[in-house]
């Protein structure tokens, strides 16, 4: 598994421990709940039963872990127009393909089912974005406008980490890569390492023999 980290960013630190802070708040032992509100956006490899409710219509599903907060509440009650103007609005800027925002995502193909999770944790531009195999099972169009928006979080600051099998998606986004093997980490490289260097990492060759 290769690991792209486009930019280091000051707002996060991880320490020598293994302790991860965001602007100086801990948020290692933190639940789901206090790493949303710690900053935390996060589009997970299984996008069928982590990322989304199948049930859930495509409003309530790009709402999902922002719902407590401005605009989509107020004063702690669900505003559903603020909610469905906002599904709208994704739907449209990500080129889902749903007949409308009150169809269940569980209806969506694939690719779709992803371009919501997509769009819901990227659009509220966290200062961390973990993203897992962001672009699987989508159209080379949606790939793009993907691979930008994760750029552009970068350029804006943010801290951007990608997690990917694809070679060419981790070199033409990272600033560096890691790559892990059977559980560790070992090697690091920068965007112009070579398919044969990151391949042999990637079958657990240690970082002297690869560079050779």
């Amino acid at each position: 598994m290769t690991i792209c980290q486009p930019r280091a960013n000051r707002r996060v630190r991880v320490g020598q421990d293994h302790a991860v802070e965001i602007d100086g708040r801990d948020v290692t032992a933190a639940g789901v709940a206090g790493r949303r509100a710690a900053g935390i956006a996060y589009v997970p490899e299984d996008r069928a039963h982590t990322g989304t409710a199948l049930r859930a219509s495509a409003t309530d599903t790009l709402s999902m872990g922002f719902h407590g907060r401005a605009p989509l509440s107020r004063r702690g009650v669900l505003d559903r127009a603020a909610m469905r103007r906002r599904a709208r609005d994704l739907i449209a800027r990500f080129g889902v393909k749903i007949p409308g925002e009150d169809v269940a995502v569980g209806t969506l193909s694939g690719g779709n089912l992803q371009k919501v999770v997509v769009a819901r944790e990227l659009d509220h531009q966290a200062p961390v974005l973990i993203a897992e195999q962001p672009t699987r099972g989508v159209d080379v169009g949606a790939i793009e406008f993907i691979h930008k928006r994760l750029i552009a979080m970068r350029d804006q600051g943010k801290a951007v980490l990608v997690v990917s099998v694809e070679l060419d998606e981790i070199r033409s986004l990272s600033d560096r890569i890691l790559v892990m093997f059977a559980g560790r980490i070992v090697g690091e490289r920068g965007s112009d390492a070579t398919e044969g260097e990151l391949g042999l990492l990637m079958a657990g060759v240690e970082r002297q023999e690869a560079a050779e």
